[in-house]
This record gives structure tokens, C-alpha cells and sequence, in this order.
């Protein structure tokens, strides 16, 4: 099985999360710590379904933060692509189209977002029992590190 469709079948198995924020020497946000909690999913169609991460956030301080994310997911032959629903479903804001790579063993952006001034990348590796996504965040007053797991 290729890596693209082991990656689309990985997401749509996986019910939990966890990540680490790691400010780089650079960043202004300070927003280190890790994170956890779970996923639901729900199909919209075919070749697309919503992700919702619920979990809490714990600032290195000891804060603890409720976070909630939705994605939504689309697959095409060549590639997925991933979307923000933080403007509503009817105005997703689309981050990565993720394409197979001959170089990496998983799957890579075609080509970073911009959001502003900010750039982001992110790469993905398929793992047995879930996916381990990478984001970095470059920018003026950001240079963040995501790691995430997601586990079935």
C-alpha cells in the first residue's frame, strides 16, 4: 500500500492526541508545553471528513488551557489536503495539500502556507498504530515547533 492511502486510512482510525510546542530561540509566544486529549471524526462525503481534537493544554508553568480544533481532511489520487475550520465549515481556510516524496519516507507539504508574514511546513510519517505530524511556524515573532502524535 502506498504511503498516501496508509496515511488517509491511519487518520480516519485515530481517537487521540498528543503534541509538544517547543518555542525556538527565536519565538515571542512562549508557548511551550504539551497537550493531550481526544478525536472524533465524522465523513462528509467520500474523500473528505472532520477532525476534532478536545483535549487540555499545560503551559510549562503549570496552566492548564481546554483547546478544541477541527480539520477537515480531503483525499485526491495524488494528494490530501488539509483545511482550518476556524472560520466555519462553509469558509475552511486550507493549510497543506500533502503529497507523497520519493526523498522522505512519508509524506511532505507541496508547498509551505502563508499566513501573513508567518510560514508553515509540516511533514508526516506513517507510524503502525498512528501518524506523527511536524508542523514549524517561521515568521517575525514566531519560530515554533509542533509535534504531534495521533494514536487509534
Amino acid at each position: 500500500m502506498k504511503v498516501l492511502e496508509r496515511f488517509w486510512q491511519g487518520l480516519k482510525a485515530i481517537k487521540f492526541f498528543r503534541y509538544v510546542s517547543s518555542p525556538g530561540k527565536l519565538s515571542q509566544s512562549g508557548w511551550r508545553g504539551e497537550g493531550k486529549g481526544e478525536i472524533d471524526t465524522e465523513p462528509s462525503g467520500l474523500n473528505h471528513f472532520y477532525m476534532t481534537e478536545k483535549g487540555i493544554f499545560i503551559l510549562a508553568d503549570g496552566k492548564k488551557l481546554d483547546m478544541c480544533n477541527e480539520w477537515l481532511w480531503c483525499r485526491n489520487e495524488e494528494s490530501i489536503t488539509l483545511y482550518h475550520t476556524r472560520r466555519g465549515r462553509d469558509n475552511p481556510v486550507q493549510l497543506f495539500e500533502l503529497i507523497e516524496a520519493p526523498e522522505f519516507p512519508g509524506v511532505i507539504v507541496s508547498r509551505p502556507h502563508f499566513c501573513g508574514d508567518d510560514i508553515y511546513n509540516a511533514t508526516v510519517v506513517v507510524r503502525e498504530d498512528g501518524v506523527d505530524i511536524s508542523w514549524s511556524i517561521k515568521g517575525p515573532r514566531k519560530d515554533e515547533h509542533l509535534s504531534y502524535a495521533y494514536t487509534k
